[in-house]
């Protein structure tokens, strides 16, 4: 019999022979050349769509340069595709024709109408450059322009060649760009050797006038002899040049005078309206019904028109007329000095007399620290308003009265409270400070509990560890009052309110015995006594355990007789006893952790990995006390309660903050604005958004080449939000550092992409805040900003600039006033994407504590360096609203001359 195996063996035999191909032998050679031939005439075709869409890559980096438009590179760029399509559905002849009728022939029009553009660009420049009064400068365009007609003509030769040889096609566009960037040089040339002779010669004299009256008012404008002698030479220098034929030097070196002499006037004019605009909000404020209104208003009206003129004529380089003008804004200025000081002594007496008679029942060593102060600067006030020394009398008094509001005084307060108790700052909410007191009353009834369980024959005593436990306990209490004082105070809205704070605060540090032992200001502190005195009672109850067994022991072998039934009753009690507490511990503790579950899911939570983490810690510790319950260990559920509570405690009071800015309705403490300004587009992009229990603040200031920073600014807002929104629940000093290090990463790789080459070396400034809770966490990089703005007027810049001017400030060779003006003021130091590698410093990120009504304030150098930061406080304070607020703060950089984008994020607690 065939085996299976061997039919199969013939049967796959006789199918391999039906289906051998029939050979080239047997069709002949005609099949194997056409093939090739087809072979040859596809590979030729993909070098040219190769090269066709390099030269289109070529013609597009460069279109703006050469003008062309780009639904012409669109229309080239589907020649290229249709032609590909083509060639892989096998028409390699009309993918052929594609390209030399689509894209080859319509980009030698196109090179010929450019070059036929530039060529009368050409032809009208030279005309022009006849003109020139320059001699040396019209031989240096003629030089120029013989090189633009040789380009221009090799050009039209590359193009007609580009018919035959394709690749010529990309140098005709080079040597194009030659051409323009050529035909450019010799226009600027051009037109500054156009200058009519007339005009250079009205500019010195214009020059030589505006030096005079700088000379005539040296003081007044604070220039030093030096640099007048500078001025002078530079002006006789112009005139030489002027008298050589050499026009365009003489007017570039006499236009470099008329620049430095406005700066000179300029300093004097940013001065004066600096001085004026303070004294109008003094007026405005404290100076409105009183009997010099009158004349103050009409005096500051005057000095505003004359700043105004003089600042005309400036710009209209009248400068004579300009300092002549703005000395008679500083006489006015002088006569108003008076009547002001008049009216803020009088305005501060007012103050003190209020705040005297409000805090009267202060004890005494606050009302040194706080009062006093207040009254002695305003008998310096008076003193030299006497004296005749108004700046000083009004500077005083101006002190007095912002240091006698209520919000102030409150402060004060809050850091005497402070420096009582030897801290720097009290670490608590008023949500840690309940939960605390609560955790308080639960070991305090444990404590109570303990003793009524004290056996009536002691033979182990644990007298000492209750005593220990009473006295953590009473630290606690202690401090626990001492807190509730101080938040008393902080949440204080009057003086009657901030007076009770006060005594019932020195009555708690008295019966606490005083800071030196008690004081804690700390929620781990507390805990950390809480778990102490816990312990103490546990320490207790296990003496009283012992001290059971022992005296069982003794009372078996004294009443042995009794039999050992009575013994072993008693013995069950215990048991019972111990298994009933177990048991308590484990159902609490699921009881707790079901709760919390159900809590962090009502906040989407539950997901967030380090609330995972922490719930799987929790979990294990419950059920290895469920483990420990089941196989009799009932003493081990009762040790891992405690630290299960210990863990669920830490636990609440970082969710506290979360809920507490997850309720919040954004909307109504956020306003943003950004402005593109001067500016051809806008590299500035922001965020104000709620993620989770989070508000996020950010503005980012982008730098870079067309449209670049606007990428750069754009992508970091995306990635912080991005982080952000996965990490909800993490510190948000740990989010800006992984947000910053990614943005850092991927901008850079973003401005080293060789298919973006218009991105390179792109980069961004990013200034943000995370609200959560009453504390923001602030992070800054590069000289974007954050202030924070208290409604009692002060402004405290949160943020340190990463610039040049900076570095120079903390060197201290320039001041801060001096740094707005520096040439150099916007180099910055350090920004995402500008290196592979980002440093963040230690004062790059920080935390600061929110009070209600505190502003932030974040905003580019659109806004900063325009306005003062005084100014901007008292906008963002005198403002009906958030929006009027930012809207305001807009016009008034645009106004003042700020160049750049300007974008503001203010954000109200």
């Amino acid at each position: 019999m065939v085996s299976l195996r061997r039919v199969v063996s013939i049967l796959l035999l006789i199918i391999m022979v039906l289906s051998v191909p029939v050979t080239a032998a047997d069709t002949g050679q005609t099949t194997q050349d056409s093939t090739q031939q087809a072979s040859s005439d596809v590979e030729g075709i993909n070098k040219d769509i190769d090269l066709a869409n390099q030269t289109l890559k070529t013609l597009n980096e460069n279109k703006e340069a050469l003008d062309v438009p780009p639904e012409e590179i669109k229309k080239l760029n589907q020649s290229i595709t249709t032609a590909k399509e083509q060639l892989n559905n096998g028409d390699s002849e009309g993918a052929n024709a594609t390209l030399i009728n689509g894209f080859w022939n319509p980009l030698a029009e196109l090179l010929t109408n450019i070059t036929t553009d530039l060529n009368t660009e050409y032809t009208q420049l030279s005309k022009d450059a006849k003109a020139c009064s320059d001699k040396t400068a019209a031989e240096e365009i003629k030089s120029d322009l013989n090189g633009v007609k040789s380009l221009l003509d090799r050009a039209r030769e590359l193009i007609n060649e580009g018919s035959k040889d394709h690749s010529k096609f990309a140098d005709a566009i080079t040597t194009l760009l030659e051409a323009r960037k050529k035909l450019d040089t010799a226009k600027g040339e051009t037109e500054k050797c156009l200058v009519p002779l007339e005009e250079v010669e009205g500019k010195i004299d214009s020059a030589e006038s505006a030096l005079r009256a700088i000379k005539d008012n040296r003081e007044f404008l604070n220039v030093d002899n030096k640099t007048i002698t500078d001025l002078e030479s530079e002006i006789e220098k112009a005139r030489a040049q002027l008298e050589a034929g050499n026009v365009s030097e003489a007017n570039a070196t006499i236009s470099e005078v008329m620049s430095r002499m406005r700066e000179i006037i300029q300093a004097k004019l940013d001065a004066l309206s600096e001085k004026y605009r303070e004294y109008d909000d003094y007026f405005k404020k404290y100076c409105t019904g009183t009997t010099d209104q009158k004349t103050l208003e009409e005096a500051l009206k005057t000095v505003n028109q004359q700043l105004a003129i003089a600042k005309e004529n400036l710009s209209g380089n009248r400068m004579p007329e300009a300092v002549s003008h703005l000395k008679s804004a500083s006489g006015t200025l002088e006569n108003v000095k008076k009547p002001l000081a008049e009216c803020l002594v009088g305005k501060a007496d007012e103050t003190v007399k209020n705040i005297t008679v409000k805090y009267n029942a202060l004890p005494q060593d606050y009302y040194d620290v706080i009062i006093k102060p207040l009254e002695s600067k305003l008998k310096k006030a008076k003193t030299a308003l006497s004296g005749g020394d108004y700046d000083n009398a009004i500077s005083l008094a101006v002190e007095v009265i912002n240091n006698g509001d209520f919000k102030v005084i409150r402060e004060r307060i809050l850091e005497q409270m402070m420096a009582r108790l030897g801290v720097k700052e009290i670490n608590m909410t008023e949500e840690n400070l309940n939960d605390l007191e609560k955790r308080y009353e639960q070991v305090q009834k444990r404590l109570q509990e303990a003793r009524k369980k004290k056996p009536a024959i002691s033979i182990i005593s644990a007298d000492d560890k209750l005593k220990r436990a009473e006295e953590e306990l009473n630290k606690v209490n202690a401090a626990l009052m001492i807190i509730r004082a101080y938040l008393k105070a902080q949440n204080a809205q009057g003086a009657e309110d901030l007076l009770g704070a006060v005594n019932e605060f020195n009555s708690a540090l008295s019966a606490s015995g005083g800071a030196e032992s008690y004081i804690v200001a700390s929620v781990a502190q507390v805990e950390s006594l809480l778990n102490d005195a816990s312990k103490s009672i546990d320490d207790a109850e296990s003496s009283y355990t012992w001290n059971t067994v022992l005296l069982a022991v003794i009372a078996l072998l004294l009443l042995a007789g009794l039999g050992y039934g009575g013994y072993i009753g008693y013995t069950k009690y215990q048991d019972k006893k111990r298994v009933d507490e177990a048991r308590e511990a484990v159902e609490t503790m699921e009881d707790i952790i079901e709760s919390l579950r159900s809590e962090l899911a009502s906040l989407n939570l539950l997901e967030d990995k380090g609330v995972k983490k922490k719930l799987d810690e929790m979990g294990r510790l419950v059920s290895e006390a469920r483990a420990a319950f089941e196989r009799g260990d009932y003493r081990r559920p009762i040790v891992l309660k405690e630290k299960f509570v210990s863990e669920y405690d830490r636990l609440k009071l970082r969710i506290a903050p979360y809920k507490q800015t997850l309720g919040v309705d954004v909307t109504k403490h956020v306003a943003a604005k950004s402005y593109i300004g001067r500016r051809q587009n806008n590299e500035d992009a922001y965020i104000v958004e709620k993620i989770g229990g989070n508000i996020l603040l950010a503005v980012a200031d982008g730098m870079g080449g067309h449209l670049a920073g606007e990428v750069a600014s754009r992508k970091a807002i995306e990635i912080l939000k991005e982080t952000l929104e996965n990490n909800k629940f993490e510190d948000p000093e740990e989010v800006f550092r992984k947000a910053i290090q990614r943005a850092n990463e991927v901008i850079y790789q973003m401005g080293h992409d060789p298919a973006h080459p218009e991105w390179y070396n792109m980069g961004t400034t990013l200034t943000a805040a995370i609200v959560r809770g009453n504390e923001a966490t602030i992070a800054n990089i590069g000289d974007s900003r954050t202030y924070l703005i208290r409604p009692d007027g002060s402004i405290k810049r949160l943020t340190k600039d990463h610039s040049l001017v900076q570095e120079l400030i903390d060197k201290g060779e320039i001041t801060p006033e001096e740094a707005r003006k520096h040439p150099q003021k916007n180099v910055i130091t350090k920004a995402l994407g500008i290196s592979q590698t980002i440093n963040i410093d230690r004062n790059d990120i920080k935390k600061v504590s929110l009070q209600k009504g505190d502003h932030l304030l974040l905003c580019s150098d659109g806004l900063s360096d325009a306005l003062p930061d005084s100014e901007i406080a008292r906008t963002v304070l005198a403002a009906p609203s958030l929006e009027e607020a930012v809207k305001i703060l807009v016009e008034k950089a645009y106004g003042y001359g700020s160049d750049d984008n300007i974008t503001v994020v203010l954000y109200r607690h």
